[in-house]
């Protein structure tokens, strides 16, 4: 990758770390995830393991802010980035692989972090809401960058 093209990165990283921080702000919740978005795409990419140990800080900086909790996030990043790690090298990478890594992210953190260790309870609106506005965000994605 070149110079600028690295630079671009974190710029697209610091913009949609402050878009997340602001949005929860705004509505007070989570419901869209644009950060944990690119980097559902930032793993089917060409990216450096520096690049990827950024992004992956301003995900737990993120939760951090949101929830008061730094490490949660780690429970499902660490186990899909080894998974995907391993599949790159063993399958062919579709499309669909970013959302497929970005379901099973929400999934866990939906329906494993939230209500058993930090004790909120989700209602099916708020559920179906993050699912929906975090599938729009990444075909949003999906105009800019490519998965290969």
């Amino acid at each position: 990758m070149s110079s600028n093209s690295i630079k671009r990165w974190y710029l697209y990283m610091i913009v949609l770390f402050t878009f997340d921080i602001t949005l929860s702000a705004l509505f007070e919740q989570q419901i869209i995830c644009s950060l944990l978005c690119f980097y559902a795409y930032a793993l089917f990419s060409p990216i450096s393991t520096r690049q990827l140990s950024i992004l992956i800080f301003l995900i737990l900086s993120e939760q951090f802010l949101i929830f008061g909790n730094f490490g949660l996030p780690l429970l499902y990043l660490l186990p899909i980035t080894i998974f995907v790690f391993k599949a790159r090298q063993l399958f062919y990478i579709h499309t669909i692989a970013p959302y497929l890594i970005l379901l099973a992210c929400l999934c866990v953190q939906l329906l494993v972090i939230e209500p058993y260790m930090l004790h909120i309870t989700c209602s099916l609106y708020y559920t179906l809401s993050k699912f929906l506005g975090n599938i729009i965000v990444m075909m949003l994605l999906s105009l800019k960058f490519s998965p290969r």
